[in-house]
């Protein structure tokens, strides 16, 4: 336990030193090569290897750890933290699906971030409905030959080590393949201008019959969509935990101008209509990290509730983040809505959380099914 407070200690001074010099230049500067200045330096404290096991030269961290550290990171640069999780989640996909030869082909790689890992299931056509897939894997001698197009994927324009997945069969069969960049037939697009989280840059990826061995055939032939829901729910928990930093982000700086800035001769933290927004910031705050904390905890034991507290969580901290960003532009008031103060951003970054890892709208469909199943068997 005291060296997990160490990682997330030590995370927290690397993150307070180096990420706020990239934040303040992302807006003039390319994202893209200020995102891969800050992957170097995340390599470099050692956040590449966070889910790897221990053998493989990672640092073996459980579910809760990890999720912690997302929320670190958040707190900083929400962009970075997204990233990371993804990488995260790919490295541990590969752990716990991976052949021993494959494990021992990338998992050191990703664990010392010579191999930046990206999870590539989102489609033009495919987003929130994952079982509509168009990307297609015909198998032929010596592996497989891929067709079809990703969207949205984060960290496409510098990732190494593609998750994709594509139908392999049947209408509902989906494999899951680990494809490096490199490949022939692997077209990476463009870097697509965001509202926010700069720091994560995303692109499309196009396969053109993509050749890919068998040896790069993840798990078993169909498995691809329950690998796709394992991933996807210690990735929600991951967003639900990110959410927690903002929100704190927003309360501290908050309170800080609240106390700072004078208006009829007092202090606003005297005033109580602002006082009460200050209140609902704390509520969401401490409700967030109680609710991702326990989402954690069930994913760790890998309780059967695990799915359906992710999606509680990812929803419930996602709102409650864009609800505290919201109401800190408010309370900057002019100065909330100019970049000079940054507070603009930590609104256009909260937007994400929303969407990410399945929108929303998919978590509420996703919990009322668990609640109809337990209830009406």
């Amino acid at each position: 336990m005291s060296e997990d407070l160490d990682l997330i200690n030590s995370t927290d001074r690397f993150c307070r030193e180096v990420l706020p010099q990239y934040t303040k230049r992302v807006l003039k500067e390319d994202s893209v090569t200020l995102a891969k200045e800050v992957w170097q330096k995340c390599k470099e404290q050692g956040l590449s290897a966070v889910s790897a096991p221990e053998e493989n030269g990672g640092l073996g961290q459980d579910a809760e750890t990890v999720a912690s550290l997302a929320e670190t990171i958040a707190f900083y640069d929400l962009g970075t933290a997204i990233f990371l999780s993804v990488h995260w989640m790919v490295t541990k996909v590969v752990a716990q699906y991976g052949s021993k030869e494959q494990k021992e082909r990338w998992l050191s790689k990703l664990a010392r971030g010579e191999a930046l890992g990206a999870f590539a299931l989102s489609e033009p056509l495919a987003g929130s409905d994952a079982a509509s897939l168009r990307t297609q894997a015909v198998k032929e001698k010596g592996g497989w030959v891929i067709n079809g197009e990703k969207s949205w994927i984060t960290s496409a324009p510098l990732a190494d080590l593609f998750l994709v997945f594509a139908k392999s069969g049947g209408e509902k069969e989906i494999s899951a393949f680990l494809i490096e960049r490199g490949f022939s037939g692997l077209s990476i697009g463009k870097p697509e201008e965001k509202l926010g989280c700069e720091l994560s840059p995303i692109a499309a990826l196009r396969f053109s019959e993509c050749l890919v061995p068998t040896f790069n055939l993840l798990g078993k032939e169909g498995e691809g969509y329950k690998i796709a829901l394992l991933a996807l729910t210690g990735g929600r928990v991951n967003i639900a935990a990110c959410s927690t930093g903002v929100i704190k982000r927003c309360l501290k700086e908050s309170v800080s101008y609240l106390s700072q800035r004078k208006q009829f001769g007092k202090p606003l933290s005297q005033f109580q209509a602002l006082q009460f927004k200050i209140a609902d910031m704390e509520i969401r705050a401490k409700t967030s990290e109680t609710i991702y904390k326990r989402a954690a905890y069930l994913l760790k034991i890998k309780d059967s509730n695990s799915r359906l507290f992710a999606s509680i969580a990812k929803c419930w901290c996602s709102d409650s983040a864009v609800a505290s960003a919201l109401e800190a532009v408010q309370i900057f008031g002019a100065m909330g809505y100019v970049k000079e103060a940054g507070i603009e951003k930590l609104l256009r970054d909260a937007k994400a959380l929303q969407i990410v890892e399945g929108t929303n709208e998919i978590q509420r469909v996703v919990i009322a099914k668990e609640v109809l199943k337990r209830e009406l068997g």
